[in-house]
């Protein structure tokens, strides 16, 4: 598998970030996080597919978690093996205990087969 590789401008991928980020839950925005790219808050990298991952690691009672903040590209269900492999890689490189990521709910029939389990259950209600 090609090493991931990071990178710093997320506009090759704007379309498919915006897309994807509609469906975070935290209502983050693109420009929230190519900011936050920038600043190395987040660190983004290119998957093979090609895709990119933009992550952070959260700090828990657990241990270092991480956390895919956005995962977008062209491919993705074609790749989810491949970039499941890369996250794993980076999570033991970064002393994380896991790998976490929020999504649609599809996503999660998808991950389980992969080794994912859930761990907790989001929705909302719009008032």
């Amino acid at each position: 598998m090609e090493p991931a590789r990071l990178i710093f401008d997320l506009q090759p991928y704007e379309a498919e970030l915006r897309q994807a980020l509609e469906y975070d839950f935290f209502g983050e925005s693109y420009e929230t996080v190519q900011e936050k790219v920038t600043t190395k808050d987040y660190v983004a990298v290119e998957l093979p597919g090609p895709a990119i991952a933009v992550l952070d690691i959260k700090f828990t009672a657990a241990g270092r978690v991480l956390n895919i903040v956005a995962l977008a590209g062209k491919s993705m269900h074609r790749e989810v093996r491949g970039w499941v492999e890369v996250g794993r890689r980076i999570a033991k490189e970064q002393d994380c205990v896991e790998l976490a990521v929020a999504g649609r709910k599809g996503w999660g029939r998808v991950l389980r087969r992969l080794g994912f389990e859930d761990r907790s259950f989001l929705t909302s209600l719009r008032v």
